[in-house]
């Protein structure tokens, strides 16, 4: 049986639909342009990682292993992780309308 969409994500499906709902859930938080830009810039990269999967059937587990692989493989700095935490945090609960709950994701 197919999850339900739920929040902003469940009025469309596509990839392009997909981004313009992350775009427009950040405009009306009245989030900043450079803001947009970076979150959706890590949105891509997340669904990248995990081979283009559809990101309702992402989860906590999954935002882990992108986080783990972001500190141990790829060095990035603590900072450019929480941004990405953040981000990925933000897509999950108010585009998705799925909490994440605890992650233990390997830090940097």
């Amino acid at each position: 049986m197919a999850r339900r969409r739920t929040g902003m994500w469940a009025r469309c499906g596509s990839t392009s639909c997909f981004t313009i709902t992350l775009r427009n859930a950040l405009r009306v938080g009245q989030y900043a342009l450079e803001t947009e830009k970076t979150y959706s810039n890590w949105a891509q990269r997340y669904l990248t990682f995990h081979r283009g999967r559809r990101a309702e059937d992402l989860g906590g587990r999954e935002v882990e292993q992108f986080l783990t692989h972001l500190a141990a493989e790829r060095e990035f700095s603590a900072k450019s992780q929480k941004q990405a935490l953040n981000a990925l945090a933000f897509l999950h609960h108010t585009v998705l309308g799925v909490e994440l709950g605890p992650l233990m994701p390997v830090r940097g």
